[in-house]
């Protein structure tokens, strides 16, 4: 069959617009036309041989975002593992691969201790926030050493035990004895870095004595003993009230007679010597007051005996007094060569006492006498 020149042209511009439409990409049915490029998959965490762990490193940061950078300290211990939650991540770099091991999830970040010491580990998201981890292995679990330590303690007032670089480092000042019994105590715990001072100031209680020195007939030593005596008043009834008081001082027994039958109210040990500074309002009492004192018989007032000296010996706890009832008499001591020298020797009642005051003051006082 034969064909008109403006038939060809015809056919042949139908052919040339159906190789257009060949040609030209159907859109898709979301509406947007999509990129031609495949979506690139981040690829698994990967360790570096020079200890850095990278993941995607090709992963690019939008333009213009702000890394705003967040840091905090993160202990762990050998053998533990820590799950961390973040938003997808985009890129991690940590500074010592081998202490640590990382693997980077969907949204989460795996950590493994494996090796004691520091690090630090950056982790960055897919919008360009920074976020920065201290971390800290120790060789193990202190935890439960530390509450161990926490509770030897506090029988050591002024030392106490922090948590450093994953160790328990104690920190203080005692004197030299407690300083040996704080190192018998921690001796369990080898693991303890111990930097308490063994050489600080303690103040110690102050000691005082009252001493008599008596010289008995050996009639009056038979009669030795103890005489109690004691006065006992009947009811008494009362109504305790300030109309004005102050926050310095209260009057009460000007007399300094102390709690006697006729002054059984104001004096040392009587019902108004405990009342605070102000009473308000009026209180009243109802009850026994009563004084019961003792007394060492000691035939003093009978002439059988009589005292040599009533010393007040003061001293600290743990050191030691003493003192001499009598005197020195010079004696003569012949020399080399005809010479004379003169020695004095002592004479009458020596006293030691070495007293001891513990934490609840409580006194053990160790006396020596020699004639």
């Amino acid at each position: 069959m034969s064909l008109s020149p403006r038939q060809l042209a015809c056919i042949a511009s139908m052919g040339l617009l159906a190789t257009a439409q060949a040609q030209t990409p159907a859109p898709t049915a979301s509406g947007p036309t999509a990129s031609a490029h495949p979506v690139a998959t981040p690829p698994a965490p990967r360790p570096n041989t020079s200890g850095m762990l990278v993941v995607d490193p090709t992963a690019d940061v939008p333009a213009g975002s702000s890394a705003q950078a967040r840091q905090r300290t993160l202990r762990l211990y050998v053998g533990q593992v820590r799950v961390i939650d973040t938003v997808p991540v985009a890129r991690i770099a940590i500074g010592n691969g081998k202490m640590i091991g990382v693997t980077a999830l969907k949204n989460q970040i795996v950590l493994i201790a494996q090796k004691p010491g520091v690090s630090d580990l950056y982790v960055w998201d897919r919008a360009g926030a920074q976020t920065n981890l201290h971390l800290i292995v120790s060789p193990g679990d202190v935890s439960h050493i530390q509450a161990d330590v926490n509770a030897v303690l506090r029988g050591f007032p002024g030392v106490r035990a922090d948590l450093r670089g994953g160790e328990i480092v104690l920190s203080g000042a005692l004197t030299p004895t407690r300083f040996t019994a704080l190192k018998a105590a921690i001796k369990p715990y080898p693991d303890v870095i111990n930097l308490v001072r063994g050489d600080a100031v303690h103040m110690r209680r102050m000691v005082e004595l009252d001493v008599q020195v008596v010289n008995f007939s050996k009639s009056a030593l038979k009669n030795l003993g103890i005489n109690w005596q004691q006065s006992i008043l009947g009811p008494s009834a009362g109504l305790v009230g300030d109309f004005h008081s102050n926050g310095l001082y209260r009057l009460g027994d000007v007399t300094g007679g102390g709690a006697t039958p006729g002054n059984a109210l104001n004096g040392p040990g009587g019902a108004l010597s405990g009342l605070p500074l102000s009473v308000s309002p009026f209180s009243s009492y109802l009850g026994l007051v009563t004084s019961l004192t003792s007394a060492i018989n000691l035939a003093v007032t009978n002439g059988q005996a009589y005292i040599l000296a009533n010393p007040r010996l003061v001293t600290r706890s743990g050191q030691a007094a003493s003192f001499l009832a009598g005197g020195e008499v010079p004696i003569p001591v012949a020399g080399a060569l005809g010479t004379t020298s003169i020695d004095y020797k002592s004479y009458g009642v020596k006293l030691h006492i070495a007293p001891q005051v513990d934490a609840q003051g409580h006194i053990l006082a160790t006396i020596q006498t020699s004639l």
